[in-house]
C-alpha cells in the first residue's frame, strides 16, 4: 500500500539586488587619500557624498493558500498487546482499545479514535439469542419474556445485512458502566463484495452514529443455525467492521486493513476459545490463525469490489462539504480544495482529478488564506 511522505515546498521568487556604481571602482574607493593644510598638518580624508549601492529589497509574494496534510497521510501504526495476553495487533498510535468484560466465547473488542468514534475497528467472537422468524420470537416472550430470545430481534431474514440493520438492538441489552457498545441507526448495504469461509457476507455499507453522522465501512457477520427444542434459532459468529467518517474511508481503508491483518490471537486464547467453544473452531480449524482467514477474505473481497460506489460516494461527499479535488503534478498526491480553488489557481502544479483519483487516499487539504 502506497504511503505517500512527499511534502509540499512553496516557490520564492527573489529580486534581484541592483547595485549602483561612481567612477571609481570598489577598489579605488576604499583607498585612504589624505590631504595637508597650509601648516603641514594632515586635515584628515576629504568627506564626500559615497552614491548608495542598495537597491529596495522586493518581497517574495504570497501564496493565497496553504496545503495541509491530512490526518490519514500522519498516522503511525504501534504494537499493541491486550493485558490479559489474548491478541496483540498494529493500531494507530493515539487510538484506543475497549475490551469487552465478557468470556472468551463472547470475546468482544473496540479500537476507535477517543476523539471521533467513526474510525473504529469492531470485533465479536460470537453473539447469540436470536429467533428464526418473529412468529417465534412472539411466541418464546409469551413464556419467557425476560430471556434473550424474546428481547433480541429475529433474524429474518437471516443475513449479515439485516444482522447489521438490527445491530443497535441487538447490543444494547448487553451495554455495561465499563463497555458501551456503538450505534448503528439506518443501514444500508451499498454493494455485496463476497463470502468469508464461515458462510457470512462481506459488505460495503454506511449508517449514521449516535451523533447522527454519516459512516462508512465494511461489514462483515457469519449466521449458524442451530435446533432448540421447538424453534430455530441463530448464533452470530465473526461480527467485524471497520469504519470511517463519510468521503474518508477511501484514506482510511489501507490503514484498518493493515490493523486487522496483524492481529494475532496467543495460545492461551485459543486454548481457552477451544475449551469453551467447538463449534467455530472447528469450521475454521482454530489455531494462531483465527483472525487471520477472515481478515484475509475482507482484503481479497474489497481488492476485488467494483469501485463505482465510491467513485459516486466521494463526489457527492466533497460537493456536500464545499471541497473540489485536485492533484499535485509533481508528486501526484491528492488533495481537497476550497471550492472555486481551480478558478483563483493559475499555475500548472495542481489540477483537477479524473475518476479513477476518487479512489485513490487524501493526502491533504488547500484551504484559502
Amino acid at each position: 500500500m502506497k504511503r505517500l511522505v512527499a511534502i509540499l515546498m512553496s516557490v520564492m521568487l527573489v529580486g534581484a539586488l541592483t547595485a549602483c556604481g561612481g567612477e571609481n571602482s570598489p577598489s579605488e574607493s576604499k583607498t585612504d587619500t589624505k590631504q595637508t593644510g597650509e601648516n603641514g598638518k594632515d586635515t584628515g580624508t576629504p568627506k564626500t557624498d559615497a552614491p548608495k549601492t542598495d537597491a529596495p529589497k522586493t518581497e517574495a509574494p504570497k501564496e493565497a493558500f496553504t496545503v495541509k496534510q491530512s490526518a490519514a497521510s500522519k498516522v503511525k501504526l504501534v504494537e499493541y498487546s491486550d493485558p490479559n495476553g489474548y491478541f496483540k495487533m498494529k493500531i494507530p498510535e493515539g487510538f484506543t482499545v475497549s475490551i469487552y468484560p465478557g468470556d472468551l466465547i463472547h470475546y468482544t473488542f473496540i479500537v476507535s479514535d477517543p476523539n471521533d468514534s467513526r474510525y473504529s475497528i469492531f470485533f465479536n467472537m460470537k453473539t447469540e439469542g436470536y429467533l428464526k422468524t418473529e412468529a417465534q420470537r412472539q411466541w418464546y416472550a409469551s413464556m419467557y419474556p425476560n430471556t434473550p430470545f424474546a428481547q433480541l430481534p429475529a433474524l429474518d431474514p437471516p443475513t449479515t445485512e439485516y444482522f447489521y440493520q438490527v445491530f443497535t438492538q441487538s447490543f444494547s441489552l448487553s451495554n455495561t458502566p465499563e463497555f458501551v457498545f456503538p450505534v448503528m441507526n439506518g443501514f444500508e448495504m451499498v454493494e455485496k463484495i463476497g463470502t468469508n469461509m464461515t458462510g457470512g457476507d462481506v459488505i460495503r455499507g454506511t449508517f449514521t452514529d449516535s451523533q447522527g453522522r454519516k459512516t462508512d465501512g465494511l461489514f462483515s457477520a457469519s449466521m449458524y443455525p442451530v435446533s432448540l427444542y421447538y424453534v430455530t434459532a441463530y448464533y452470530v459468529y465473526d461480527t467485524m467492521y471497520i469504519t470511517a467518517p463519510e468521503g474518508e474511508f477511501t484514506s482510511w481503508e489501507n490503514i484498518l486493513m493493515e490493523c486487522i491483518g496483524s492481529i494475532q490471537f496467543t495460545q492461551k486464547f485459543v486454548d481457552g476459545f477451544y475449551g469453551q467453544e467447538e463449534i467455530l473452531a472447528k469450521s475454521i480449524k482454530a489455531n494462531s490463525q483465527i483472525y487471520d482467514s477472515i481478515s484475509d477474505t475482507i482484503t481479497k473481497g474489497w481488492e476485488a469490489r467494483q469501485s463505482t460506489y465510491d467513485i459516486i460516494s466521494q463526489k457527492q461527499s466533497d460537493a456536500t462539504l464545499g471541497y473540489e479535488r485536485v492533484y499535485d503534478t509533481q508528486t501526484n498526491e491528492i488533495y481537497r480544495a476550497y471550492n472555486g480553488f481551480t478558478d483563483d489557481y493559475t499555475g500548472d502544479r495542481y489540477k483537477a482529478v479524473t475518476d479513477n483519483m476518487y479512489n485513490e487516499p487524501i493526502y491533504g487539504y488547500i484551504e484559502k488564506n
